[in-house]
């Protein structure tokens, strides 16, 4: 039995399974990327994004969309006792967010205990 030669499946693949890279559109593929690229730089420098005391009681945990719209709410994990202080420094932290990454990541913050 003879295999084609321009078959990129069979060169890639165990048994004649195809990975899953391959099996999702491009589109998708780039869009799982992109976030996951957003939010691996935030968490790298979330010390330098949040205020001196803010980032050592409080971390990232997830970005979400609401809905179709275009919202992006940043969810912080924060120690019991210190959500006051997290929510005066709310928005310094939004402005901070969007100007290190050039554009509106961050829309919202929501505070999660």
């Amino acid at each position: 039995m003879q295999f084609k030669s321009n078959n990129r499946y069979r060169r890639k693949s165990t048994q004649g399974l195809r990975s899953l890279g391959d099996s999702l559109p491009k589109i998708v593929k780039d869009k799982i990327l992109k976030k996951s690229d957003t939010y691996s730089k935030l968490l790298n420098n979330w010390d330098k994004l949040a205020d001196n005391e803010i980032h050592k009681f409080c971390k990232p945990e997830s970005i979400t969309n609401i809905g179709d719209s275009s919202i992006k709410i940043l969810n912080l994990k924060v120690t019991p006792g210190k959500e006051v202080d997290v929510e005066y420094a709310r928005d310094d932290i939004i402005k901070n967010i969007n100007i290190f990454f050039k554009k509106k990541i961050v829309d919202k913050i929501k505070i999660k205990k």
